[in-house]
């Protein structure tokens, strides 16, 4: 048998819409011969112009071609080998068996040559990500994939980035470089390296990822991550896949970061000393995101502590959390020097319980705040007074300002 069929203005679609075609040019040639109830085949495919929507993917025809051959029979259908060219992007080799008797696949491997990562990642992943964040790599990347009855067997992955910009600036790497040989059956090691960048507005340092493979579990012992004039340590990561399910777990640590220069970079008023804090075991399971332990955060020469704390669908459009908040021996002087609301000197502590966010807006707490214990010079100038005052109606602060008060400058306060 031997075909070769030509198409101009080719049209389909399905009930659901998750697929569509039109306008499609497509030439679609080849031929296949029968010997002792086996048939050899071959055929080729050159797709020259229209577009297709397969759900969630959109493609134009832009002069992609596969050529392929094989061979069918009673048991199994074999791609012995096949070649399809991506314009602008790259080439993609591979051979298949199909399991006729079964109705499953029994083997697969695909291997490309140096494809594009820009215009691959954004035709063929961004659409399984959605249209957040967006991802844009520019390098190449280089890809091998071996598939059994039994899932993926094996995976080599080359990334060689100049740039990876992730959500428009929310970070960004430079001279990302990955190398990762990952085997089913067996252990091996991916390195992962970057010259640094950023997140946000803050400078990132260059970083070494180490991560061990053993199947389905990964991890690294400790990686450090220069941040301004400090690091982030990230220690103990722990991923494993069981039942079809992803559960991870990570703890790390701050190290002291200046608050001048902190703030300077993040666009805030300036604020004095230093940030730091420690992070407990996190775990993520069954679609949450919770904390081992209390998050401990050193600022303004007290700390704060955030105990209970869970985010439900962390990933998702609309995130949950929930915490209980302590804080205590916060420096006033540090915290109002920093604003525009008048002087106070002292100490105070706070506790928030049953915080409850939902797409990071609060929506309910119960919050106390009070002096805290001990002998400390405590004054608070008329400004602050004024402005505190001013929460709960203007009569306090008209009264004061009627008074002999409104002489001084400074008050003590118990």
């Amino acid at each position: 048998a031997e075909f070769d069929i030509v198409t101009t203005g080719l049209a389909f679609a399905n009930a659901e819409g998750s697929r569509a075609g039109e306008g499609i040019a497509l030439r679609l040639s080849g031929s296949a011969r029968e010997t002792a109830g086996a048939w050899a085949w071959q055929v080729s495919a050159a797709w020259s112009g229209g577009e297709a929507f397969i759900q969630p993917w959109y493609l134009k025809g832009t002069g992609q071609t596969l050529v392929a051959s094989g061979a069918a029979d009673t048991d199994e259908v074999r791609i012995d080998k096949a070649r399809f060219e991506l314009p602008a992007i790259g080439t993609l080799d591979g051979r298949l068996r199909w399991d006729r008797r079964n109705g499953r696949l029994a083997a697969l491997e695909v291997a490309s040559d140096g494809w594009n990562a820009a215009p691959a990642f954004e035709q063929w992943v961004q659409p399984l990500l959605g249209e957040t964040p967006r991802v844009r790599p520019l390098g190449t990347v280089r890809f091998a994939v071996a598939v059994d009855d039994a899932g993926p067997r094996s995976l080599d992955l080359d990334l060689d980035l100049s740039t990876l910009d992730v959500g428009d600036g929310r970070l960004a790497l430079a001279d990302l470089r990955a190398t990762v040989p990952w085997r089913r059956e067996g252990a091996s090691e991916a390195r992962i390296t970057s010259g640094g960048g950023r997140a946000g507005e803050l400078p990132l340092g260059a970083f070494v990822v180490p991560l061990a493979m053993h199947g389905w579990n990964f991890g690294f012992d400790q990686v450090e991550l220069p941040l301004l004039d400090g690091r982030v340590l990230f220690e103990n990561l722990r991923v494993q896949r069981e039942a079809g399910q992803w559960r991870w777990q990570l703890a790390g640590a701050l190290h002291p970061l200046s608050m001048p220069l902190l703030t300077e970079r993040l666009g805030l008023p300036r604020m004095e000393g230093l940030l730091s804090a420690t992070i407990p075991r996190i775990q993520y399971e069954n679609g949450v995101l919770a904390l081992d332990g209390a998050l401990v955060i050193s600022v303004f020469d007290g700390y704060l502590s955030a105990a209970g704390l869970k985010v439900i669908d962390p990933f998702g459009l609309a995130p949950r959390l929930v915490a209980d908040i302590d804080a205590r021996h916060l420096d006033l002087a540090m915290l109002t020097n920093t604003y525009s609301f008048g002087s106070i000197t002292g100490y105070i502590d706070a506790e928030v319980r049953g915080l409850e966010m939902l797409g990071w807006q609060p929506q309910a707490f119960a919050a106390r705040i009070e002096t805290s214990p001990g002998d400390f010079r405590k004054r608070i100038s008329q400004r602050a007074v004024q402005n505190i005052s001013a929460l709960g109606g203007a009569a306090a602060g008209a009264a004061l300002q009627r008074s002999f008060l409104r002489s001084f400058d400074t008050f003590g306060y118990d």
